[in-house]
């Protein structure tokens, strides 16, 4: 552990104990489901799909060096989704400023040049919360990670408050990891402090930990819509395709994915049909399972007109870890689509 401290006029205006971090303890985080080599292609690492810009390293899943991570994902071999690129986001800073492309364009190496900035706001416009566990803050002088404030709008609250039980995590002697353990949703993030070397900025939104997993449904329509469609990686919602699952019509049809290691889900992406059978979800339960087969999360959509892609927060015990993932329809003469399900989240601590 490393114990900084920061005078001010004399006297200590904080202290804040800093962890270093090292890659071998990320990397073992990262590649810790199951590993299937004889279904890995050359953009396909098993556990998780390849999101380096042009391809992945074959083997180990790195990025080549100076390849940037596709847009909406960051961090060692670009596999945690950035839900400041990920989702559509309202950015404000104070002074304001017109252009701040530099921020969020997942390069490290273009950086503020304005010493007149004190804070940047985040909204969410999409969704009315995402859940918060970590950001990532790079920048181009060190001595600013000390002075680096962290503040959120919590749901359903208008004032700005702070997380009452934060760590700071030193990636690099440029990168620094904020982690809020309070297990909240917020609708807006404001950072701020010494911004004056600022370069990037990350919001964790987890890692898919559906893609390729024993996906099951209630029944098949055709054996180009099985229920492993669904989490092929594939997010086209044009069902020609033959990328989405279908079920026959039914009473309370049902889809499943089982995940093989101990994953906690607090968000998912549903990408819906794109044509004019989109309806056929409305009304859709997902809920999340145990080991026992206790229901632990869950989320009933209410939503009076039919979305592309549902972007949830899920309900109940979401700090978890959870053995099944279910989606299904309440009612009989259902039809279940679905194109692309991805679940976000982490491994269980």
């Amino acid at each position: 552990m490393i114990n900084n401290g920061r005078q001010e006029n004399g006297s200590l205006r904080t202290s804040r104990k800093l962890t270093l971090m090292t890659r071998r303890e990320e990397a073992k985080y990262i590649f810790s489901g199951p590993q299937r080599d004889n279904a890995c292609g050359d953009q396909d690492f098993c556990t998780y799909q390849c999101h380096c810009g042009g391809y992945c390293l074959k083997g180990d899943g790195l990025c080549p060096p100076n390849v940037q991570c596709d847009k909406g994902w960051f961090g060692l071999r670009c596999q945690y989704k950035d839900l400041v690129n990920a989702l559509d986001v309202n950015l404000t800073t104070v002074p304001e400023r017109s252009n701040i492309q530099w921020l969020t364009d997942g390069n490290d190496r273009t950086c503020n040049d304005n010493i007149q900035l004190k804070l940047v706001k985040v909204n969410w416009k999409q969704t009315l919360s995402v859940p918060l566990t970590w950001i990532r803050i790079v920048v181009s002088d060190p001595a600013s990670l000390l002075y680096l404030e962290l503040q959120v709008v919590k749901e359903g609250e208008s004032n700005i408050s702070n997380c009452n039980n934060v760590s700071w995590s030193l990636r690099d002697n440029m990168t620094m990891d904020i982690r809020c353990h309070e297990n909240i949703q917020i609708s807006a993030l404001v950072l701020g402090g010494n911004l004056t070397s600022i370069c990037s900025m990350y919001i964790n939104g987890g890692r898919n930990v559906a893609y390729r997993q024993n996906a099951t449904q209630s029944s098949n329509f055709s054996l180009h819509n099985l229920a492993s469609a669904a989490v092929d990686g594939n997010t086209d919602t044009n069902f020609d395709g033959n990328s989405c699952s279908h079920t026959k019509t039914e009473a309370s049809p049902t889809w499943n994915v089982s995940l093989q290691s101990n994953y906690v889900i607090s968000r998912l992406a549903i990408f819906n049909r794109g044509d004019s059978n989109s309806q056929r979800l409305d009304g859709f339960l997902v809920r999340t399972f145990d080991k026992d087969n206790n229901v632990i999360g869950f989320y009933k959509n209410r939503t009076m007109s039919s979305q592309r892609i549902y972007y949830i927060n899920l309900n109940g015990s979401v700090n978890l870890p959870v053995n099944l993932l279910s989606i299904s329809l309440e009612g009989t003469d259902r039809i279940l689509t679905l194109c692309e399900v991805e679940a976000y989240g982490g491994m269980f601590k």
